[in-house]
């Protein structure tokens, strides 16, 4: 089967808004988006910019000011009122037309090879992006949408932003569809040539097959397996059903923004100024406090409506993360896209005992990246283990705990130098790294924790930096050089031998697990050197500081 079935009417046959044009490699239709799709791009507010527009400015745009000797607008009556109406009725129809006809040359189709979509009235665009290159698919809904049932289908390509492919917009019924053909020739191309691809895709392009509910998992089926990627209660299974959902309560939710330095600096000294101000000054400090005020809660106020309704579905080999109050988004994260996880937890979150979880995700760049990278807002512990249990597959969970509450002298874990206590005198002894068999994990901070796991096959690169006061006090620090993300590979502080040692095992141990993970299956990370072991890629004498 191919991608020709999606949008197929019930008998099987061809949807009335299907163009039947015949392409280079194969005879999939393309097909067309909803016919309100340019509306909610874009039509509505230029309406509603032009209306009020149209209502203030009328009298200089039908030219009835010429100057001081023009008539008073108060005398045109009721044919200024028709006038101004027919000229609003003008703006609606030229937006219509425009509408009808962007929508008439944007097309799509889910060929046997690329996706391609075709749009643009007067530039036109051509975009075709390959299933071995497609990184995620992603239903987006913003509120206005919603209203009228629509949802977006956004692919994300390893070329970047500038390569993604948005099909906005289509009913939601219809994109769940899409979304699955899609991730099914994906799971096919993964799956290698020995896999046919009608067994590959199965169900998720039967034209026959009942539409998935809204939450429900994709039916699409793939041969990918992830030994030890699921533990417990979470076998290893190479279907699409859900295998475990991880919501964040609501209730949990509200009080982790109201547990913040900002909520708190809010409540105890800009209220508080603002209460005084106005009793005892007419004005007072109101200027500086309302400014100050609306720049602290804006930002929390973002994060509610785009973190709020959070949950993750575990399937076998991927993700699937849905967030969203005003706009809803469900993104797909496949766990070979993973690069590096970082769980942290401030100050004011000790006492609940709460951790935030965000990845590194190959290819998530540009805007909106804090949406598409954070994995758990607000999570205990036992949640987030879970998380980097999965998404991790063989870290070592005691090595975690131990960099999420470890405060120095924990077995396995190597702190930085004591010489640097004159930098860090607080956090120095809980600021180090351990190394495991299948990744290494970096903690800092000791009023606000932070801890880095990243696997041993994810490491870009190293470096060895030492600063003038580092050199005074013997210590250099070792940058774990990433793809692009918010998780950080910085151990500041060692002493210079151990600086150079770890530069030169980890050095060693990344390439011998990318060589590994070449001829496995997608993380699939077998057992490396551990921490002692002799170094092969690289010797303590070709490097110098």
């Amino acid at each position: 089967m191919t991608g020709a079935a999606v949008g197929a009417t019930e008998d099987g046959s061809a949807p009335a808004d299907v163009v039947p044009e015949p392409a280079a490699d194969h005879d999939e239709p393309w097909q067309r988006l909803h016919p309100i799709s340019p509306f909610l791009r874009g039509g509505v507010m230029i309406l509603a910019v032009g209306g009020y527009f149209i209502s203030q400015r009328f009298e200089e745009l039908i030219g009835y000011r010429w100057g001081p000797q023009g008539p008073d607008p108060d005398d045109l009556g009721i044919h200024g009122v028709w006038l101004i109406l027919l000229a609003f009725l003008a703006l609606v129809a030229i937006v219509v037309c425009y509408g009808w006809l962007s929508w008439r040359v944007a097309k799509f189709r889910v060929g046997g090879n690329t996706l391609e979509y075709r749009w643009g009235l007067l530039f036109k665009q051509h975009r075709q992006v390959r299933y071995d290159r497609i990184q995620s698919v992603d239903l987006t809904r913003p509120l206005l949408a919603r209203l009228f049932g629509l949802s977006a289908v956004v692919v994300q390509s390893a070329g970047g932003a500038s390569s993604h492919v948005e099909l906005s917009y289509l009913t939601h019924s219809r994109a769940l569809q899409v979304r699955d053909a899609v991730l099914a020739h994906v799971d096919a191309e993964h799956a290698g040539p020995d896999v046919p691809a009608v067994e590959a895709t199965g169900a998720a392009l039967d034209p026959n097959a009942p539409v998935p509910p809204e939450g429900a998992a994709s039916t699409a089926y793939s041969r990918r397996r992830l030994e030890a990627a699921l533990r417990g209660e979470m076998a290893p299974t190479r279907g699409r059903e859900v295998l475990r959902t991880i919501p964040v309560p609501m209730t949990r939710f509200v009080l982790s923004l109201l547990y913040h330095p900002i909520s708190v600096f809010v409540v105890l000294f800009v209220l508080p100024g603002a209460l005084l101000s106005a009793l005892f000054t007419p004005v007072g400090a109101l200027p500086v406090l309302v400014p100050v005020f609306f720049g602290a809660v804006l930002p929390h106020a973002r994060r509610f409506l785009t973190e709020a309704n959070f949950s993750v579905d575990v399937e076998s080999d991927r993700l699937r993360i849905t967030h969203g109050l005003s706009t809803q988004r469900s993104n797909t994260v496949p766990l070979a896209r993973i690069q590096a996880v970082e769980i942290s937890q401030g100050f004011f979150w000790r006492w609940p005992d709460w951790w935030r979880m965000t990845v590194t995700i190959a290819g998530v760049v540009g805007e909106d990246t804090e949406a598409q990278t954070t994995a758990f807002p607000v999570g205990t512990e036992a949640e987030v283990l879970d998380l980097a249990a999965i998404m991790l597959p063989g870290i070592d969970p005691a090595a975690i705990r131990a960099g999420m509450r470890g405060s120095g002298g924990e077995p396995g874990f190597t702190t930085s130098s004591r010489r640097s206590a004159i930098f860090q005198p607080w956090a120095w002894r809980r600021n180090g790294y351990a190394v495991t068999d299948a990744a290494l994990v970096i903690r800092r901070g000791r009023l606000a924790r932070v801890v880095s796991l990243i696997p041993h096959a994810r490491v870009q690169s190293m470096s060895v930096d030492q600063g003038p006061l580092d050199r005074w006090r013997q210590v250099a620090s070792v940058n774990v050089d990433l793809t692009a993300g918010p998780v950080s590979g910085q151990i500041p502080h060692l002493d210079v031998p151990e600086a150079l040692r770890l530069l030169v095992e980890q050095s060693s141990r990344s390439a011998l697990a990318r060589t590994e993970l070449r001829g496995a299956l997608p993380l699939e990370l077998t057992p490396t050197p551990g921490r002692g072991a002799p170094a092969t890629a690289a010797t303590e004498r070709s490097i110098e500081l």
